[in-house]
């Protein structure tokens, strides 16, 4: 869900910040000039961009993008911020913020379409009181739908491919694609969509459904949740796991077996819960959280010859 790359240079003059501004104040969107990235990232780091805009409808992030792309612009769309750590010097791109696309869910038979800014426990809790399976497997899980799909989020053995039956993306260009299960590459904590302009942001997400019993969704939700109080730090700062699993293998056990749970780097510290967590305990930075999660890769390498992947992601 971002239409710029961390080594862009990006070319946004104030005079540019100040035309899109104004523009969004005629047009009632949101707009916050050097809005600190601490505040949506669930880290709870990271510094300025030159301005963040909050559209409440698909149809403005249309004529946002497409007012960039006539200038050759570049954006970055930010759902949750729960995958996320931003660098503490900022950022010079314009932010596009999706947690305020949450108008327009449409029910039928076998699927439930949400706009991309819906929290994903908002969009379980809905599955569940509706008796309709689907989503409860993503009990636990942070941040927005959209951003869930842009990267195959999973848990508890399910992710998002084995769920979702279509959604709505726009291009790069501003063009908009209303896009079928055919359209749709995924692979490990990854998307890609096929026969559209990238990069491309997801607007809505529509879940396949199966009609089942509340009390016995419910329960299984709650049992999931118990789960993940008693494995995971619930309530501290993080991003979820650090790293990707390796084939057939899971990161916290390596870096377990590898001695990490309690390594810190100033204010960034792995959970003693479960080893693929990174914590803000209130005092971390941008850089501390990155340097221990690359001082994490060596030890994973030198112990057990594993060379791990981040799975957040890094503006």
């Amino acid at each position: 869900m971002l239409l710029a790359t961390a080594e862009s240079q990006a070319d946004w003059s104030r005079a540019a910040v100040d035309d899109l501004a104004r523009w969004a104040t005629d047009v009632d969107v949101r707009a916050k000039r050097e809005e600190r990235l601490k505040r949506h990232t669930s880290f709870g780091v990271g510094g300025p961009c030159p301005l963040m805009l909050f559209p409440e409808h698909h149809q403005r992030v249309v004529e946002i993008v497409r007012w960039s792309a006539q200038r050759q612009l570049p954006l970055r769309i930010l759902g949750g911020g729960t995958n996320l750590l931003v660098r503490d010097e900022g950022i010079r791109e314009v932010v596009v913020n999706t947690t305020r696309l949450l108008s327009g869910i449409d029910e039928s038979v076998g699927r439930i379409r949400f706009p991309a800014g819906t929290a994903t426990a908002r969009a379980l809790h809905h599955t569940v009181e509706s008796g309709r399976d689907g989503l409860v497997w993503a009990s636990g899980l942070p941040g927005t739908l959209g951003g869930a799909a842009a990267g195959n989020a999973g848990c508890w053995g399910g992710d998002m491919a084995s769920c979702t039956e279509s959604m709505i993306v726009i291009d790069a260009n501003g063009g908009v694609h209303d896009l079928g299960k055919s359209d749709l590459d995924w692979t490990y904590r990854n998307l890609n969509v096929r026969g559209v302009v990238s990069p491309w942001i997801i607007v809505a997400v529509s879940i396949s459904t199966t009609d089942s019993d509340p009390g016995a969704l419910r329960a299984r939700y709650e049992d999931l949740q118990e789960q993940k109080r008693d494995r995971q730090p619930v309530g501290a700062r993080n991003s979820g796991c650090i790293f990707r699993n390796p084939p057939g293998q899971a990161a916290g056990a390596i870096l377990d077996a590898a001695g990490c749970k309690g390594l810190r780097v100033g204010g960034a510290v792995v959970s003693d819960r479960h080893a693929n967590f990174v914590i803000n305990d209130g005092s971390a930075t941008a850089a501390d959280i990155s340097a221990l999660i690359e001082a994490l890769i060596i030890r994973a390498r030198e112990a057990v010859d594993v060379e791990l992947l981040a799975e957040v992601q890094r503006w």
